[in-house]
């Protein structure tokens, strides 16, 4: 072989290899675009609104989760976001909008099937570092598998909402730290029906904690049955009063316990409002010792000890 050959062939060995025609690419980005028409967006004078697109500039080594970042201005507001893929196959995005000096941020996440899914920790704390996040942001969220909604994270206060086909739901709550042994907080939700446009429940719940000393009182009403309860723990010991009535009947109880430790509970529980069904439902035996049928409990006061293994 001449030295020509030689050359020629130490050059081709230097060579990268041609890229594989069905290999996936290792970078998919994932343009962002924001405006009255969103198929199709691009710089033509007929497409009115905003276009918010981004690349994969300045994300250094975040490259490989997110594959897109952009930002865009309107009048007095801001507005930075970015979205990709992850190694797993998620798509998660973040926008974070500065109006009138306020900061809100908005962050999602939808599984390789196209389904819309909470973002995990990992993924929250990853597009906290490429955009910069309010303290309250808005979360994709979801409860059921039938409903969608959104959620505010903050370092304090929090808000959600939930809809599905026939309802929507809402819950709020707040929570002030005196120090970090002392707090007390509150919380509310509601369910409306869209069609009857009537609320279905409601509920409103007041809860404090001092040192070891926490308690709750809670009340809720679902059509004609007001239910209201409190609780309260000490350490080791535990108490709480359950009252529920629907107009004719009302249902009391009462438990008492402690905690003996951390797998062994005693607790006392008073029913002086129960009454034995007068036409007991005929039993259905079965026999599973994985699964074994519950007793049933028409006792109107019981000790109970549970041992957890």
């Amino acid at each position: 072989m001449g030295p020509g050959s030689a050359m020629k062939a130490a050059k081709l060995s230097t060579q990268p290899a041609a890229p594989k025609p069905n290999a996936v690419p290792p970078f998919r980005p994932i343009i962002l675009h924001s405006g009255q028409s969103f198929s199709g967006a691009g710089t033509s004078s007929d497409n009115s609104g905003v276009i918010f697109s981004g690349h994969t500039a300045q994300l250094g080594d975040f490259d490989k989760a997110l594959q897109c970042g952009g930002s865009y201005c309107l009048r007095n507001s801001q507005h930075t976001g970015s979205a990709g893929l992850t190694d797993d196959g998620r798509v998660i995005f973040s926008v974070t909008s500065r109006i009138n000096g306020r900061d809100t941020t908005v962050i999602g996440a939808f599984d390789q099937s196209g389904q819309p899914s909470p973002p995990t920790d990992k993924e929250v704390k990853l597009l906290d570092k490429i955009v910069p996040s309010a303290k309250s942001r808005l979360v994709l969220d979801t409860k059921t598998r039938s409903d969608l909604g959104v959620k505010l994270n903050g370092d304090n206060a929090t808000a959600a909402m939930y809809a599905d086909r026939n309802t929507i739901k809402f819950n709020v709550s707040y929570l002030h730290q005196f120090d970090n042994k002392t707090s007390l907080g509150v919380d509310a939700a509601a369910t409306a029906d869209y069609k009857t446009r009537q609320v279905l429940s409601r509920s409103i719940g007041v809860s404090g904690k001092s040192g070891d000393l926490s308690g709750r009182v809670a009340f809720e009403q679902a059509g004609l049955t007001r239910t209201g309860t409190a609780e309260v723990r000490s350490g080791k010991l535990f108490g709480n009063v359950k009252y529920a009535t629907d107009g004719t009947n009302q249902n009391r109880e009462y438990n008492f316990g402690a905690d003996i430790n951390k797998s062994t509970t005693l607790t006392v529980t008073l029913r002086p409002d129960y009454q034995m069904p007068k036409t007991a439902a005929a039993p259905s035996f079965k026999f599973d010792p994985m699964k074994p049928d519950p007793i049933p409990d028409h006792s109107n006061a019981k000790i109970e000890l549970k041992i957890t293994f």
